[in-house]
């Protein structure tokens, strides 16, 4: 490889590095910690807000496991003591959804599950939220039965969507503190290998032109050799015949 490919890769490669740090450059860190911000706020409010369903959903389980002839009226006392704030469960299924699409499908799955379980638990009609049941009207075992087998598991549903997003929200939050050191690190590998071709190539270069050097040498001592024999050839009958 000539000095004049060599020196043409080497400008290419140090343009791919100017690049990448400056690329890397570019990643303020105004801009690192508003991603950073966003990312945590929206971790501690879907744990504070999914956490708040979750204790309802146990109280609702409590209350029907333990009381004595539970009515409906206790099912909202109960309900009382941790109510889930609404307007806070809208605000965080738009950011949510803006966040990330699994997220949010499993986000609207528990609450459209809890906000269909707990009309037909208070005792409301579901086609106009009426009250169908008395509030003092006590559950029959069947139904005690029933609404268990649907709340445990809905529990436990809830519980492990409020897992997932945290753990969604740290791994993005990982990834934004860490973007800028991976391009970095690009940069470096990229220039330890333009550094090996620097070294290897002029390497490479001058023994192919030291063989051709001694193949000139060769050919060069061997056209002699031949020119010296032919002259000699040529003069060898007159010495004979001197």
């Amino acid at each position: 490889m000539d000095s004049n490919t060599l020196t043409i890769i080497g400008t290419f490669i140090v343009a791919i590095i100017s690049g990448l740090l400056a690329y890397s450059s570019s990643l303020s860190t105004k801009e690192k910690e508003i991603k950073l911000a966003l990312f945590e706020k929206l971790g501690l409010d879907a744990h504070s807000t999914i956490e708040k369903l979750h204790n309802n959903t146990e109280w609702l389980i409590l209350i029907l496991k333990n009381t004595k002839h539970p009515t409906r009226k206790k099912i909202f006392e109960a309900n009382n003591k941790s109510p889930v704030d609404v307007d806070k469960v809208r605000e965080l299924r738009v950011r949510i959804l803006f966040f990330d699409k699994k997220c949010s499908q499993k986000y609207e799955s528990i609450f459209s599950k809890h906000g269909e379980l707990t009309p037909r638990l208070f005792g409301f009609s579901n086609k106009s939220l009426a009250q169908t049941v008395p509030l003092e009207t006590p559950y029959t075992q069947k139904e005690i039965d029933d609404f268990i087998a649907e709340l445990t598991p809905l529990a436990s549903e809830i519980h492990n969507v409020k897992e997932y997003i945290l753990k969604k929200a740290s791994s993005k939050y990982n990834k934004a503190i860490s973007s800028s050191k991976k391009i970095t690190a690009l940069a470096f590998v990229i220039l330890i290998i333009a550094f090996a071709a620097f070294i290897f190539y002029p390497i490479n270069g001058q023994t192919k032109a030291q063989d051709k050097e001694k193949v000139t040498l060769l050919e060069s001592q061997k056209t002699r050799f031949v020119a010296g024999y032919t002259t000699l050839d040529i003069q060898s009958p007159s010495l004979g015949e001197s």
